[in-house]
């Protein structure tokens, strides 16, 4: 009896060793997924790799506007990464979106001050009607798998959108820069962002991607 007593207990302690070396083990493993997968950015090295691979636009280019974004986006320390166009399409013709009118560009860009990336945007467009209010509809990706689906109230989303309801009818320019975090996720990043005024009829919708 005595002799089972001792093996129980030496299994016993046996399982608990194993079991600690089990749990080290899989920290570990997180600790080098994480490190592996967030990393510091350092703006420029990303920049200087996605300008070897710059986007095409796909879509109608106003001459005089054309002319603007190509000074603005003239910069070794900027590349483009999106459109901003007049109206989304519900299928995956190339035709349909490339007929599009693009009214706005998005760039990264290397923040100066913090050696990382800010995301930047220019857009104008020639409103036909007055906004009382509308909505954004956000999906966000990274490597396909879905991070963000949201959405907003777009004249409660000022303080990001610049967008002040009521907006009148005729000229509107849009233009803003924001911080991306020190830490990113490697991997391919893809967004969509419609806006629908209060009729549901579109305002703009924006395409994003580029690869960290």
């Amino acid at each position: 009896m005595g002799g089972e007593e001792n093996e129980t207990k030496k299994e016993k302690k046996s399982w608990q060793f194993r079991k600690k070396y089990i749990v080290i083990g899989l920290i570990a493993v997180i600790v080098f997924y994480v490190g592996y997968k967030f990393y510091p950015v350092k703006g420029s090295d990303v920049i200087r790799k996605m300008s070897t691979n710059k986007k095409k636009t796909c879509g109608k280019e106003d001459q005089s506007n054309a002319i603007y974004w190509k000074e603005w986006l003239d910069d070794i320390n900027k590349v483009e990464i999106g459109d901003i166009f007049t109206s989304c399409v519900s299928d995956d013709s190339k035709k349909d979106k490339c007929d599009r009118e693009v009214i706005g560009k998005i760039a990264l860009v290397v923040n100066p001050e913090t050696e990382g990336l800010n995301v930047t945007y220019r857009a104008k467009a020639e409103l036909d009607h007055e906004i009382k209010s509308g909505k954004i509809h956000l999906a966000v990706s990274i490597d396909g798998l879905n991070a963000v689906t949201k959405d907003f109230e777009m004249c409660k989303m000022s303080n990001l959108t610049h967008i002040n309801c009521p907006v009148h009818k005729g000229l509107l320019k849009l233009h803003d820069s924001f911080a991306l975090p020190k830490f990113l996720m490697k991997g391919t990043y893809h967004a969509d962002a419609s806006l629908v005024d209060q009729e549901g009829e579109d305002i703009a919708c924006v395409t994003v991607h580029f690869e960290i």
